[in-house]
Parts: C-alpha cells; sequence; structure tokens
C-alpha cells in the first residue's frame, strides 16, 4: 500500500481502501456546481456573503457614476476605467486565472497539465490527466487565484496613488469573485467528506473527475 502522499491512480481503481464517491463529467461540471452550492457550508456561506457584498457594492458605485455622468458629465474616466476593466476580466482575467490554477499544479509536481472550455456553459477548466491530488493540494490549487487576485486588487485600491488604478482593481477584483464559484463549490465538497481523507484525478479522454474517499 503506498504511503498517502504518494497514492496513485492505480491505488484509488484498485484497491479496496479506496471508495468511489464521485465520476463528474466535463460536461455536468456547471450541475454539479449547482447542486453544491449550500448555504448551510460555511465556506459556501462566507463567499455567498463575500459575492453578495462586493456585487452590491459594484452596483452602487456604477449606478453613482452613471448617474453623474448623465445628470452633468461627471465621471468619464472613471466609468472609461470600469468598462476597461470588465473587458479584461472577461478576456485576459481569465487566462491568468487558468494559469495560476495550473502553476500550483505544477507546484505540486503535476506535468500532464492541460487547458479546456466548454463553451456553451463558457466555462473553463485547468486539468492534471491521471495524476492525484489530496484534499489540502486540491484546496490549494483551487482557492489559489481568488487568494492571489483578491490580494493584488486589494493592493491597488489601498495603495495605488492613482484613483483611477484603485478604482480598475478593486472592480476586477470584485468580478473576478464570480470566476471563483466553482472553484469554491469543489473545494466545499471535499471538505464535506470529512473526516475521510479524500483524492482526486482527472481524465481527460474520458473528461471526468473522479473522486476518492479512503475508507481505512
Amino acid at each position: 500500500m503506498c504511503r498517502k502522499n504518494r497514492v496513485t491512480v492505480a491505488d484509488l481503481e484498485n484497491s479496496d481502501y479506496f471508495k468511489l464517491i464521485a465520476a463528474i463529467g466535463y460536461d455536468d461540471l456547471k450541475a454539479f456546481i449547482v447542486s453544491h452550492i449550500e448555504l448551510k457550508n460555511p465556506l459556501m456561506l462566507i463567499y455567498s456573503v463575500l459575492q453578495v457584498l462586493g456585487f452590491c457594492g459594484l452596483g452602487i458605485l456604477v449606478g453613482y457614476y452613471c448617474f453623474g455622468f448623465i445628470s452633468n458629465g461627471k465621471f468619464g474616466d472613471e466609468l472609461k476605467i470600469m468598462a476597461l476593466s470588465f473587458l479584461f476580466s472577461f478576456t485576459v482575467l481569465i487566462v491568468i486565472h487558468e494559469l495560476i490554477h495550473a502553476a500550483f499544479f505544477y507546484l505540486f509536481g503535476k506535468r500532464n497539465i492541460g487547458f479546456g472550455v466548454l463553451w456553451r456553459k463558457f466555462m473553463f477548466y485547468t486539468e492534471t490527466h491521471r495524476e492525484v491530488l489530496s484534499r489540502r493540494e486540491m484546496t490549494i490549487v483551487g482557492l489559489a487565484p481568488f487568494f492571489i487576485v483578491s490580494l493584488l486588487g486589494a493592493l491597488l485600491f489601498f495603495f495605488s496613488s492613482s484613483l483611477l488604478f484603485s478604482l480598475g482593481g478593486l472592480t476586477v477584483a470584485l468580478l473576478h469573485l464570480l470566476f471563483c464559484v466553482g472553484d469554491v463549490a469543489i473545494v466545499a465538497f471535499l471538505f464535506k467528506q470529512k473526516p475521510f481523507p479524500v483524492f482526486t484525478f482527472d481524465d481527460r479522454y474520458e473528461r471526468k473527475s473522479y473522486y476518492y474517499v479512503k475508507m481505512k
């Protein structure tokens, strides 16, 4: 039997020590995410509160600037920055988000890394083909983009000498919350399996993610 930090796909598939708890097709990922958005889960509750507060604040800010621009032509530069931040968030930031996932896969020794997109659902993903991750590793990989982008946005907002850069950093960080719902839901699912250790791997050709718990 392999040690915990050296569990292989063969161990998971062939050993009685492990039990398959979920096999999620990439096309079914959105439905899986929605089914695990449970506010009774502390992680999902905190994330949902952050989302609501963030988007309420962003909505108030956009409304305030739009009202000022329509009524007396003020805040033109602020609205341009916010528009550019929206454009950046739904193009370049998506790539950055997935590259952060990939960087942490690599940090944990995974080398067969790939990327994909489900255009009909506008969902992007990073995978590592048949390389096992523990719950701890998957949690770090999953939440890394959230913490890194949020930190960079906060640094711009609080420490930039330019009001426009501060506004841009805040807008991007708040919009990025929208991209993290899948990551947070998966991490919440992993911690829902406690006290059992959890292991997961992707299969690129089957287009599925497999989740196992260690029973013994």
